[in-house]
Formats: structure tokens, sequence, C-alpha cells
């Protein structure tokens, strides 16, 4: 299967040739505008367009954090780089004409092991939200989904990435922290831990809907997909309701949903055993629309959850965010962001080893410099990581570029 991924990777990267012989055949020798007006780095006379519209779509990109992270308990700084390389392959069956309502997915990733804020900073949660943790180079997802009558029920089925479908707030997206992209006293799988698992969803009139994801309960990287089906681990079980709306071209997306870990958690008086639960809920929500087109404009986000107090070492945690989608009239595609989280540890903890809660505000400005490439330059303040140590902090930059 790597082999075949590798097949692909050398196919794109031979289109930069092909693409600038074309690209000067139609603007002169020294221009390069139809490269730049292009969704991707490399792509032949539009091919990617042409094969994704007959079912066949296949997507490269690759993404670099640098960060210097301040620990002032230490009184030392620190720098790390990170990697992330990205291969999928998407089929579409309906339009390969083979059946309707069928999708198959793949993702193989390669990624770099740095310097951690959660072993440097000691937070409890990390400033990137595409740390490896350690190097991999995996088949992160593979699956089957499949919608039916119309996507009013859709079923998928294989190794997957929960927050794709669970907690997503496409706005919190927007940020590095890792714990706006999701709600994060939440263990549920996820990069660079997915997992095996099922996920169905049922539409209801007016844009609601009811999905339950059960799976594997092993968060190892790198976890053995066989244990979903011997029952060797705990699973993860999540339920979420939720409902897009539309208001004046403003779109928006309200949810709430509860979840439960199988088997016995040691509390933390290793006196008894419990099992794990909790509840959440978040709002996305455009609310001033910019430009004629309205493809600018200002959306909130707003998150909230419990996990079980003696069990889970953050039982509540609550973000808010803003983000700001064109900044002026010429750099329509740039964005900036705001965001404020908080983790109150449990009380046990505070008893123990005085944790009490840890705070983080982050600011970015996301410069588009053309459709396949951005860098994002981001500062993060942490306020007690740890929740009982020095306020630390952590400047760093995000690229990402689309072959």
């Amino acid at each position: 299967m790597k082999r075949l991924f590798f097949i692909f990777l050398l196919l794109l990267v031979c289109f930069p040739a092909i693409a600038i012989e074309e690209e000067q055949e139609r603007f002169g020798p020294f221009s390069l505008e139809a490269i730049k007006q292009s969704p991707y780095l490399f792509d032949y006379k539009g091919l990617r367009g042409e094969l994704e519209a007959k079912g066949i779509n296949i997507q490269s990109s690759y993404l670099i954090d640098s960060f210097v992270m301040r620990n002032r308990s230490k009184r030392s700084a620190k720098g790390t780089y990170q990697g992330l390389y990205n291969l999928s392959l998407e089929l579409d069956t309906e339009k390969l004409n083979w059946y309707k309502g069928g999708r198959f997915f793949i993702l193989y990733q390669v990624g770099n092991s740095g310097i951690n804020s959660m072993d440097y900073l000691g937070t409890y949660s990390d400033v990137n939200s595409f740390d490896p943790m350690r190097s991999i180079n995996q088949i992160s997802e593979l699956y089957y989904e499949h919608s039916f009558k119309d996507d009013l029920f859709n079923i998928k089925v294989g190794k997957q990435d929960a927050n794709m479908d669970f907690q997503a707030l496409d706005t919190g997206f927007n940020f590095l922290n890792l714990a706006f992209s999701f709600i994060d006293n939440t263990p549920m799988p996820l990069f660079p831990s997915q997992q095996m698992g099922v996920r169905a969803r049922v539409k209801f009139p007016h844009d609601i809907y009811v999905q339950n994801g059960f799976y594997d309960g092993n968060l190892a990287i790198g976890a053995n997909p066989k244990s979903f089906f011997t029952g060797s681990n705990n699973y993860f079980n999540i339920s979420e309701v939720y409902k897009q709306t539309n208001i004046g071209g403003k779109e928006g997306k309200y949810l709430v949903g509860s979840w439960i870990k199988t088997g016995k958690y040691d509390a933390f008086s290793g006196s008894e055993k419990r099992n794990n639960y909790g509840i959440y809920g978040g709002i996305d929500q455009k609310i001033i629309n910019r430009f004629e087109d309205k493809s600018g404009g200002v959306n909130l986000f707003g998150q909230f959850g419990y996990a079980r107090r003696g069990i889970n070492d953050v039982p509540y945690y609550f973000g808010v965010g803003a983000v700001l989608n064109g900044v002026t009239q010429k750099r329509k595609k740039d964005a900036i962001g705001i965001a404020f989280g908080w983790h109150q540890f449990d009380k046990q903890l505070k008893k123990a080893e005085n944790m009490t809660s840890e705070k983080v505000i982050e600011l970015f400005y996301k410069i588009q410099l053309t459709n396949f490439l951005y860098i994002q330059p981001d500062f993060q303040y942490i306020i007690k990581p740890g929740g009982n140590t020095k306020d630390s902090f952590a400047i760093g930059i995000r690229s990402g570029i689309a072959f």
C-alpha cells in the first residue's frame, strides 16, 4: 500500500516541469500567473481537476511548524521544528460510475518528532495541534463511507479521525493550539492516534443531525487495528446532535454531545475504580459578512467540556475565540484570530500538587501568499502551565503548501 502512495507522489513531483512549460506557452517565458492561480503547486493542464470530476481526488501537502518556547520556571528557551507530510486518495464510486453513494479514503502521513510543549513547558495542551509526539510513518486513515437517500443516513467504517466528525468547529481549526481544535478533555481517537471505528449519522428536517461513533479506545500511536476486534482495549463511544444554520448568508453550527469510555479507571486516590464519561457543547457562528461576495467576515466560536471528576486531570474546559477572514480588499484571503482557553484541574490535584488552572491566549495572522501556499505567524501566552508553574510563552510560525 505504501508503494502505491509513493507512485502517486512520483507523479505529483513530475508535474512541475510540465506545468511550467504549459504556463510559458500561455503567458510567456517568465510569467508564473497560471501557477499562482492554481490551488496546487503542480497541476498540468488542470489534470487534477479533471481527475476529481471523474471521482479520483489526490491531495498532497506539507506542513511546517517552527516554535521558540520560553520556560520562565527553568529560565531557558528552546526552538523546535516539526514537519508533517500528507498524501491522500479519495475515490467517489458514483463519479467513477461504479455505484451511488460510496467513498473510499486513505491517508498516508510522515512526520518528525520535536520538542514537545507538554514536556518542556509542562502544559496540559500542546501548543502545536499537528505535533505527532514521535516520528511517524503510517497509514493514518483507511475507511469506507456510504451515503443513503441523499445523505439522510451516512455511515463510515474503518480507521478514522473522530475529530473530523465530532466536536468539529471550523473556526477553531484555524488556531495552532490543540485545545481549540477539539474539546481537549475528551479522550477521543484523533491525530496521530486515529483508530478503527464506526460512525453513523442521520439527517432530520431543518438541518439537524444526530450521530454516534464507536471506536477503539486504545490511543497509543501506531496501535494495531486488530485490538478493535479482539476487545483487548477499552472502547470509546460518543454521541452528538448538531444543527447547521444560515441566516442572511451567515452560516453557523451548534452542537451538544456526550461520551463514555468503557472499562475501569483508577481514581487519583487509588482506592476505587470508576467508569469514565463526559459531556460537551460548542458553537461556531458567523456574525459579520464582508465584501460583496460575502467571502470575508467575522466568525465566533465557543466550546465547553466536562469530564468526570476524580478520574480526569481536567474535569472542566472552556474555550472561546474569533477570526476575521478577509483583512482588506486586497488581502481577502488573509485572516486574523484570537482565542482564549481555560483548563480547570481536578481538586485532588490541587490538594496534592497545588495544580489550579492553566489558561492560554493565542493570536495569529494567516497570510495567504498564493492559492496553494500560506504562512501563519503565531503567538501563545500560557498562564500557569500545568496549573502550578510560572507563565510561559511560545512564538511560532506555520507554513502550509499544497502540491
